[in-house]
């Protein structure tokens, strides 16, 4: 498997388990080929690394993002923003078993209309899902890898790798 595929699989598996999280089960929408339609706003998390670095994007509709707010006092705009960190956190909590660090920036929420990441080669075709609330929510993932980079190698881990959700003490 390819580090691409291995990506996507990353991708895919994390976005559904996290809105699952969250009450808002998710089935993926086949690919269009126009692409997806992204909704206006956007949140957009950067990440580096020895071996990967790169960018997470996440838009969606207001509909699943309201439904999966913990509180009713969170912006949708800060919602997603933490919803794209999350995803990057647990995306980072599967690459670490592989030997594959990544260090994530900080969130940061773009609103306007036809937003689109454009990939090194093209268009970056994104995984679009819809909400069982209703509404749609897509994900890019842009990055660059060391040419020789394997994800589907099995490298212990300098230690266990918590649950999303655990406490970690420092």
């Amino acid at each position: 498997m390819t580090a691409t595929e291995t990506l996507d699989n990353l991708v895919f598996s994390c976005t559904t388990s996290l809105f699952k999280a969250y009450g808002q089960p998710l089935a993926e929408v086949p690919r269009s080929p126009h692409g997806p339609q992204p909704p206006e706003l956007c949140a957009v998390i950067g990440f580096s690394g020895p071996d990967l670095s790169g960018a997470l994007m996440i838009a969606a509709d207001p509909g699943p993002i309201a439904a999966s707010r913990p509180t009713p006092t969170t912006s949708n705009r800060d919602w997603l923003a933490e919803l794209a960190n999350q995803l990057l956190g647990r995306i980072k909590n599967r690459l670490l078993p592989t030997g594959v660090e990544i260090y994530p920036t900080t969130p940061i929420v773009l609103r306007g209309e036809r937003i689109a990441p454009l990939g090194r080669n093209g268009d970056l075709p994104g995984v679009v899902f819809a909400a069982e609330s209703g509404g749609q929510i897509v994900v890019w993932l842009d990055f660059t890898a060391r040419d020789d980079l394997r994800l589907d190698r099995s490298l212990q881990a300098l230690g266990p790798i918590p649950r999303e959700g655990e406490m970690v003490w420092f």
